[in-house]
Formats: C-alpha cells, structure tokens, sequence
C-alpha cells in the first residue's frame, strides 16, 4: 500500500486531523504583508542597483556616502535633469556632508554620460512607484488590523 492510500483510508476513518486554514480575515492580512514584503525587498534592489551604478561614473567619495537621503537624492535629479557642474551640485548637500563641501566637489568631477542619466533616471522613478506602492499596502494593512487591535497591541 502506498503511503498516499494509507493517508487516504486513515483520513476516510476519521483518524486524521484536517489542516488548519485561518479565517479569510487572517489570510487577507498575510497576503497584503507577503506582498508589502516583496515590495521591500524590491525596493531593497533598486537601492543596491543604484549604489552599484554609482560604481561607474563616480568616484569613491559618494559610493561611500548615501544616495537614499536628502542630499543624495537632490543630487541624484540634478544631475538627471543635465546638470554636471560640480559647484551646483555640491551645493545640493545637506546636513553633515556640508562638512565635505571640497571633497564632494572633486567627486562630482565624474563621467556622467547620457546613459548614466537615463539609468539613474528610471532606478529614482521605479524608487519612487515602489515607494507609494509600500505606502498604500501599508495603509491597506494598517486598516484590516482595526478588528484585531486588542489582540495585536
């Protein structure tokens, strides 16, 4: 007897627990994380894409340094919409990489081509998509917990 028969005729007996599937609520909920996950961790790509396109044109200063923030990301347009002057676009620093003004300025010095425009471009736009879409699922989660807010807090 194979095990699937043996299975079949313990189950038919009633000696056989059928599996657990969780109340339609719950399994909204997991798909809606699940889904929120895999944006995540798409959106954790994109990053690591554009950190190892910098790789090219740029030198090691702003490698080193993120382009996630505010200052980065200032640059980041800048630079898309065609500027490459280095005094402008060091300008774009915020906060503590303001103390890195000369530094910054000698990085920028890069070779920023068309096709280093196009790419970083289209990363910031599928960066941005990813990013509302995350904030949406969000509040799509946030709002199916409203039921099960005593047992969750």
């Amino acid at each position: 007897m194979k095990d699937c028969e043996w299975i079949a005729d313990l189950l038919s007996h009633g000696l056989l627990r059928g599996s657990f599937i969780p109340p339609e609520p719950i399994r909204d909920l997991r798909d809606l994380t699940r889904y929120r996950k895999s944006l995540t961790d798409e959106r954790v790509r994109e990053v690591n894409r554009l950190q190892s396109f910098w790789k090219q044109p740029i030198s090691n200063f702003l490698r080193s340094n993120r382009r996630d923030g505010v200052s980065g990301r200032a640059m980041l347009e800048a630079l898309t919409a065609g500027s490459t002057d280095p005094q402008v676009l060091s300008e774009l620093a915020k906060g503590r990489l303001r103390k890195k003004l000369p530094e910054l300025k000698k990085a920028l010095e890069g070779r920023f081509r068309s096709h280093h425009r196009f790419m970083v471009a289209e990363i910031l736009t599928h960066l941005d998509f990813l990013d509302e879409a995350i904030e949406r699922v969000s509040q799509e989660v946030s709002s199916r917990l409203v039921p099960f807010s005593r047992i969750v807090n």
